[in-house]
């Protein structure tokens, strides 16, 4: 029991404290998300202030000050893509402040005083509300030509990153989740694939107080990202051919060292890949986006995409595609015929 005089307690003390519970109950790449929002924005913003002096209203403005940065960091991107159209990068300024972010660092505070609450050290504790989510955009997808270019050039030139985006393409697998996949995962014969794990990049404190960057092999992001994933028989023939050359505990797109491909390495590879086949850049889940929304115009019904796609909830399927989706919505107004 902490005897220390309550004025003498800080914030940032129970702040470390719910961390190191994080550390130790919940996944790695969970641990250094967190991490990386507490010491960027949290730490900085409640440095050397006593925990009775933090109120509610004390917290909302924490709040509203990450909504004003990201407005700024928002105009800020504007003003860079208006100067340089042509450059285009997975990774904005915006993303720094974005509105998960800044959910999250509002649901950290929270947390923190929760625990100071049941360990006896204030007398009351108010959870903020978190900023409600803004409205979805449309989601980005290949043009039905611009897919076809890019699966012929795939067949033009074929290879392990040419095979692994083309698989992406008919199953919506996640970047993390096709770098981990293994041939062991792999039922040929009965046509499924067994998404149990995912690669991740991790940036990661060392002791000397540099990150260290690595990859981490780890559960997926959710219970119901450990999911199997019927694949159209026309992929049947390559997998046959490449597995052949293949042991069944290596991976199906793997690094020089028989470890698994980096991410990023593959993310640089796709991005190439467009370039090549002609086609302007999109990001990678624009491959699980495009996924989607072909099984959507195809009349695939929406929990079996849910389940394919590894959702946690059916609405955010609905949300991403059957709700906001041009193609889907076409596809539905063509169902229609004149009267008269």
């Amino acid at each position: 029991m902490d005897v220390r005089n309550e004025n003498q307690i800080l914030f940032e003390e129970i702040l470390n404290a719910w961390l190191e519970d994080v550390r130790q109950t919940h996944a790695i790449s969970t641990y250094v998300k967190y991490t990386r929002i507490v010491k960027k924005h949290i730490q900085p913003y409640f440095k050397d202030i006593p925990l009775t002096q933090i109120t509610p209203a004390f917290l909302r403005q924490f709040s509203d000050d990450l909504k004003q940065l990201a407005k700024k960091s928002k105009e800020e991107q504007d003003a860079a893509d208006k100067a340089f159209p042509e450059i285009k990068m997975d990774f904005s300024i915006g993303d720094v402040y974005s509105h998960t972010m800044i959910q999250t660092a509002v649901m950290i505070t929270n947390m923190t005083m929760k625990m100071a609450f049941r360990r006896g050290l204030i007398d009351e504790w108010n959870a903020i509300p978190c900023s409600r989510r803004k409205k979805r955009t449309l989601v980005q997808v290949l043009s039905t030509e611009e897919q076809m270019k890019l699966e012929e050039y795939i067949k033009e030139n074929w290879s392990q990153t040419g095979f692994g985006i083309y698989l992406c393409l008919y199953t919506g697998m996640r970047l993390g989740e096709i770098c981990a996949l293994k041939w062991e995962n792999i039922n040929i014969r009965e046509g499924y694939l067994t998404v149990c794990s995912t690669v991740q990049r991790l940036s990661i404190e060392q002791e000397n107080g540099n990150n260290k960057s690595m990859l981490f092999i780890t559960p997926p992001k959710s219970d119901t990202s450990m999911r199997k994933i019927p694949f159209p028989s026309f992929l049947v023939p390559a997998l046959e051919q490449i597995s052949k050359a293949s042991s069944k505990d290596s991976f199906l797109l793997k690094s020089k060292s028989k470890a698994p491909m980096d991410p990023r390495t593959f993310q640089y590879q796709y991005k190439r890949f467009l370039c090549k086949a002609g086609i302007p850049y999109y990001n990678f889940h624009t491959l699980r986006h495009t996924f989607a929304t072909r099984c959507i115009t195809s009349g695939m019904d929406p929990k079996t995409l849910s389940e394919i796609l590894g959702h946690a909830d059916i609405k955010i399927t609905m949300d991403y595609y059957f709700h906001s989706s041009f193609e889907f919505k076409k596809n539905q107004i063509e169902k229609l015929v004149a009267l008269a």
